[in-house]
This record gives structure tokens, sequence and C-alpha cells, in this order.
């Protein structure tokens, strides 16, 4: 039942960033080029590759989240990190970033905010 659960969850923040991407800065798709991330390692310094830390251990994190299961092969895990994990968490990043991008002051709580007033009960 576990993956089932974390593959809905993952679909679903996915199309919230999708959403938000393209109601508040369709722009942050440049984030994916190399060129930008190159720019913001040479303009951050040391405190850009530590951000990049946190980054690879949230998405680490859902990876770990199926192997932990135990009845996974280690080659169905791969599939899955590389098709839907990493996929859906760079667009739900980008989205949260997105959102970001127009509302400052919502840094606190952005990945709540960012969720569409109607989605919410």
């Amino acid at each position: 039942m576990f993956a089932p659960i974390v593959t809905t969850w993952l679909l679903c923040i996915s199309s919230i960033g999708i959403y938000n991407i393209f109601r508040w800065n369709p722009h942050i798709l440049n984030a994916l080029s190399p060129v930008y991330m190159f720019k913001f390692f040479r303009s951050t310094g040391i405190d850009g590759w530590i951000s990049l830390g946190g980054v690879v251990l949230s998405i680490t994190g859902v990876e770990t989240m199926f192997a932990d299961l135990g009845h996974f092969s280690s080659v169905s895990i791969k599939v899955a990190f590389t098709v839907l994990v990493y996929p859906c968490l760079i667009l739900a990043y980008m989205g949260e970033a997105a959102y970001l991008s127009k509302h400052h002051e919502d840094i606190q709580r952005s990945f709540y905010k960012a969720i569409p007033g109607k989605i919410i009960f």
C-alpha cells in the first residue's frame, strides 16, 4: 500500500508545481539550463554548494522511502527514481520557486501557501 500512496503524493505535488510554474513564473524553467546553474554557483560560492546538499538530501529521501520497503528490486528502485521521483520533485520544487518569486513574504510556509485555494478543503 505504501508505494501507491507515495506515487499519488508525488503526482499531486508535481501537478501543483506545474500549476505554479505556469501561474506565477514560467521563466523558472530556465533553472534547468546548465548555464544558469554555473552562474548560480559562481555568484554564491560555497553557500551555493551547501544549498545543493539540501536539495540532494530531499530528493534521495523519497527514493529511500521506496528502498526501505525491502520488497522492491534495485532495478525497480532505479527506474522509479529516474522516471517518477526525480521529475516529480523537480516540478514540485520549481513550482514552489515560481510561487516564491512573486510572494517573498511567504517563505516560511511556501509549500502550503503555493497550493491553490480551490484544492484545499
